[in-house]
């Protein structure tokens, strides 16, 4: 597989796609370039559900074309379910990441004119902030047993479904897992709850 023409590219499978990223350079920058373009309807998809701007949809976008890329190249894919499927959860959880992020900037800066900040000085204020949050948010996570810790990891920054995470874990089914990782998550929002 030296490259694709525009054709082949517009039928290219999940196997060539694979080992275009694998195989690195040219190919999987052509392949990568089109599969930015032939996912676009998925850009829009999430930008709508999630309510994002089209700067905050765009870095949510790129992201998650990034961690794709790490995945695919890093041999993780399972081929349980088609690369645009997967794509498409990991973009998800980036454009959710992105809203968190916009909530808590929005807060932050309620926060600061409460606290009469100056405008000059609520970026540094804000950085602050969330640099405290993400080393406790740390902290608490480094205290969960290692289950939780694997659950959270493979289905937040990952980005496998729930059904792929119950086949990796030995579990029942997608609804355990679900279950699961609402435990998890609840322990984690009672240590956050405590701690801040």
């Amino acid at each position: 597989m030296n490259g694709f023409n525009t054709d082949e590219l517009t039928n290219i499978t999940d196997n060539q796609i694979l080992k275009a990223f694998q195989s690195g350079g040219k190919l999987e920058e052509s392949v990568l370039s089109h599969l930015m373009n032939a996912y676009k309807g998925l850009f829009y998809k999430g930008k709508n559900r999630y309510g994002l701007d089209e700067s905050m949809a765009q870095d949510a976008y790129t992201d998650a074309f990034l961690a794709l890329r790490q995945q695919l190249k890093a041999n993780r894919f399972r081929k349980e379910s088609q690369i645009s499927t997967y794509f498409y959860q990991i973009f998800c959880n980036k454009c959710a990441d992105q809203k968190k992020k916009s909530q808590t900037k929005h807060n932050n800066t309620t926060l600061a004119m409460a606290l009469d900040i100056p405008a000059a000085a609520q970026n540094a204020f804000h950085e602050l902030v969330r640099q405290e949050d993400f080393e406790l948010l740390k902290r608490l996570i480094r205290k969960l047993k290692p289950k939780c810790k694997q659950l959270l990891w493979e289905s937040e920054y990952l980005g496998f479904s729930a059904s792929e995470m119950a086949k990796r874990l030995g579990l029942k089914d997608a609804k355990s897992v679900k279950s699961q990782k609402y435990r998890c998550m609840e322990r984690l929002r009672k240590s956050w709850g405590i701690q801040k």
